[in-house]
């Protein structure tokens, strides 16, 4: 069970690193914290994206293809999901990208 200090240590890594997208969501995938590198990487602003499904980064493909729920649910079974596969930015715009989705 996380407590209010290990709810603030993630939301200080969250708030303040640039150089990687690192967001919190919860276990159905609606993300609560949005950090600076994933403002950076993905151009939605905080309010834009706190609130909405991380299905948001995903292509419509995968979308599709119920990618982003899958990944949910391998988190939620192992611990963890790891790929590699092309993200979507606010602009349309493409990137490939490694992602780590830990279930905390």
């Amino acid at each position: 069970m996380p407590t209010r200090e290990s709810d603030d240590l993630y939301s200080l890594l969250a708030e303040n690193i640039r150089d990687y997208a690192i967001f919190i969501a919860d276990r159905e995938g609606y993300i609560s914290k949005w950090g600076l590198g994933a403002a950076r990487l993905f151009g939605y602003e905080d309010d834009e994206a706190v609130g909405n499904h991380i299905a948001m980064i995903f292509t419509p493909e995968d979308r599709e293809r119920r990618e982003p729920e899958r990944e949910l649910q391998t988190a939620r079974e192992f611990g963890h999901a790891e790929d590699e596969r092309w993200h979507i930015r606010k602009d349309g715009s493409l990137f490939w990208a490694s992602g780590i989705l830990t279930a905390l």
